[in-house]
């Protein structure tokens, strides 16, 4: 059993450190930090708001909504406003395209054996150049004979793919990544 990520809180806002400890949200004495470095978050549960590189590079990012009336932006909220104006705590895991694309092809070829590889990936690829994967292409029926390949996965904004598919892939053949 693996120990969770350590949890690092984000924010200038002292009553938003009592208003998440309060919720469970954050564990009494964990980390305060008024702004973020790449060796603050990577790998860490971090509770704030980050911005994307450096989320990408946290374990998980949870947010509070806070719903502020516009005539107090800007100044420090009590706790007692906190309370009223936070949401529910958001959890995220945030991913490089490159990353996603990497993750969600593996998860596919592991729940793929035997059977075809699954032509569309789920979602839309969050960026719009062609992404090259070196696979291993062979026939569910003969799994022993194998042929290096490369899979191309693209964006298109033809609706008959779905908005994102893997180019050339033959239904009647299965892909490892190598």
């Amino acid at each position: 059993m693996t120990n969770p990520p350590e949890t690092v809180i984000v924010t200038r806002h002292l009553a938003l450190v009592e208003y998440l400890t309060e919720q469970g949200i954050v564990p009494r004495g964990a980390t305060v930090l008024p702004r973020a470095t790449t060796r603050d978050v990577a790998g860490k549960r971090v509770v704030g708001v980050l911005p994307l590189h450096l989320a990408a590079l946290a374990a998980s990012v949870v947010t509070v909504p806070l719903d502020t009336p516009d005539d107090l932006r800007g100044t420090e909220l009590s706790l007692a406003q906190v309370r009223e104006f936070a949401g529910p705590a958001q959890e995220y895991v945030i991913q490089t395209a490159e990353a996603y694309v990497s993750t969600t092809v593996a998860t596919l070829e592991a729940g793929a054996e035997g059977g075809p590889y699954p032509t569309d990936l789920p979602g839309a690829l969050l960026h719009r150049a062609p992404v090259n994967l070196p696979v291993t292409a062979f026939d569910p029926a003969c799994p022993d004979v194998t042929v290096p390949a490369t899979l191309e996965v693209r964006h298109t904004t033809d609706p008959h793919y779905g908005g994102t598919r893997l180019v050339g892939c033959d239904p009647n053949f299965a892909f490892r990544l190598d």
